[in-house]
């Protein structure tokens, strides 16, 4: 905790959020020579935080002095600053905090994170902040692109996958921290098919008539750190020299997630099914009549590049699912009607025995 004047605040760049009696401000601004950025989400419980993303548009800093250097006040007479009016003043005179009301602050280069904070208390200029560090990536989900391949952008993964051939970018798993940036909206990653010879790619997005709109901004990268250098931070190029490509969503298989099954891992999203190292790319599924059909990757074990189709269903909050066929020749014959029944699935069902119980 800093001890500083408002003089010295408006040339210390080491201090994030200051309070003072009434006031909250941040580093940026007509508060300070940071980069710091409030946006108000609209009251909601703290653990509905990441069912409502906020939107670039409402990013504010601290602006309190008009041109002519009149200040601009509320509530109490104090200054505005990008926090508003966080309370209501009680019939005695007093403060009451407004509750449910989840503030997003965004913390400017170099580290571009994005925490969430709630004021929880207030007494004589005492406070109780809830605050965290916001690690859903908000453009996380299934798109399509402009080419007709699927994305899948996961805080760890951006997979983009054309019928058997995926490429697949590592976000979450370098080790180095944390690689994307919901506040200036980008994110980098790296291929790391070949560990002798990692690139780096740096990604910027923004959200047009409700689409997601990507910009593969730079590529062949040596580091992290050059990916991070490679942007603009939160006030990116209009402009994008490889051509904004925009994502239209699709919806994602419903059973997303990451299983267990008898001491075997099933990693299944909207562009593969994988049961330990065995990777099957998915051609097609349905959520309806819950089944997927996948081509086999070259490299697995058994019945390499022929297609399977995979079968779900959901039983008393328990999820069952049962490979029907491994080696059909092509897409029409995996499709083809199957004998599965589904009434019993623990004990039968599933090619002559059970179906296999998923465990998230």
């Amino acid at each position: 905790m800093l001890q500083l004047t408002d003089v010295q605040a408006l040339e210390n760049t080491d201090w994030d959020i200051a309070v003072k009696r009434s006031v909250i401000r941040v580093n940026g601004g007509d508060s300070g020579p940071g980069n710091f950025l409030v946006a108000r989400l609209e009251p909601m419980d703290w653990d509905d935080i990441e069912n409502e993303p906020p939107e670039s548009n409402i990013w504010n800093t601290d602006e309190f002095m008009t041109e002519t250097c009149e200040p601009i006040t509320v509530g109490r007479g104090v200054v505005s600053t990008a926090f508003g009016e966080w309370y209501n003043t009680s019939s005695s005179g007093g403060i009451d905090v407004v509750e449910n009301v989840i503030y997003s602050v965004y913390s400017g280069p170099p580290y571009h994170q994005v925490h969430e904070l709630e004021i929880l208390e207030w007494n004589s200029g005492y406070y109780v902040f809830k605050y965290a560090l916001w690690f859903r990536m908000l453009i996380a989900g299934t798109y399509e692109n402009e080419t007709g391949q699927t994305n899948w952008l996961t805080k760890k993964h951006w997979v983009i996958a054309d019928g058997n051939d995926s490429v697949v970018y590592d976000i979450g798993g370098s080790g180095d921290g944390i690689n994307f940036f919901n506040g200036p909206n980008f994110f980098m990653a790296s291929n790391s098919a070949d560990p002798e010879n990692v690139e780096w790619i740096r990604v910027d997005w923004k959200t047009i008539n409700d689409e997601i709109n990507i910009c593969l901004t730079a590529t062949g990268l040596a580091s992290r750190e050059e990916a991070l250098a490679a942007g603009t931070g939160f006030d990116q190029a209009v402009s994008c020299t490889s051509g904004w490509m925009v994502l239209h969503n699709l919806p994602p298989i419903e059973i997303e997630g990451e299983y267990e099954a008898g001491g075997i891992d099933i990693d299944i999203n909207s562009v593969w099914w994988q049961i330990d190292d065995d990777l099957h790319n998915i051609v097609e599924f349905n959520n309806d009549d819950q089944w997927a059909i996948t081509q086999n990757a070259a490299e697995n074990g058994s019945d390499a590049e022929l297609f399977s189709r995979f079968e779900w269903v959901i039983e008393e909050d328990s999820l069952w699912t049962c490979q029907v066929i491994s080696n059909a020749v092509d897409e029409t014959e995996a499709a083809e009607p199957t004998a599965t029944n589904s009434s019993d699935p623990a004990n039968s069902g599933c090619n002559g025995g059970p179906w296999i119980e998923l465990i998230e």
